[in-house]
């Protein structure tokens, strides 16, 4: 079990990496364009996701979706009580791409990854 999940996080490693410039230059937009301070890039074995739109399906057959915190917010995915806090850890990794991922149910959460 332990093996496998190494392998799940080993090919989201991957994907940032080769889509690495592709998604900093989104990030930007998003802020520049005043659609959030907050974007997010939501990496799924899925591709039937309600969160975001689809950006990258990788050759691996894995996606990446484009979202941000008011979204989540909206779909009750992160909860009012948890707005702040998020903000805060945001605020702190600015610097750095938010990734969402989310392999199954029990292996699920944030990552803030160096843009570079």
């Amino acid at each position: 079990m332990l093996k496998y999940d190494r392998e799940k996080y080993r090919e989201l490693d991957v994907a940032i990496d080769k889509y690495r410039n592709l998604l900093y230059e989104l990030k930007m937009q998003v802020i520049s364009e005043k659609i959030s301070n907050y974007p997010i890039f939501l990496y799924s074995y899925s591709a039937q996701s309600v969160i975001g739109k689809l950006l990258i399906e990788t050759s691996e057959a894995h996606f990446i979706y484009i979202t941000h915190l008011e979204d989540l917010y909206h779909l009750e995915i992160i909860t009012k009580e948890h707005v702040e806090a998020f903000r805060m850890q945001y605020k702190h990794n600015s610097d750095k791409l938010c990734i969402m991922f989310y392999f199954d149910e029990e292996s699920s959460g944030f990552s803030f990854v160096p843009e570079t």
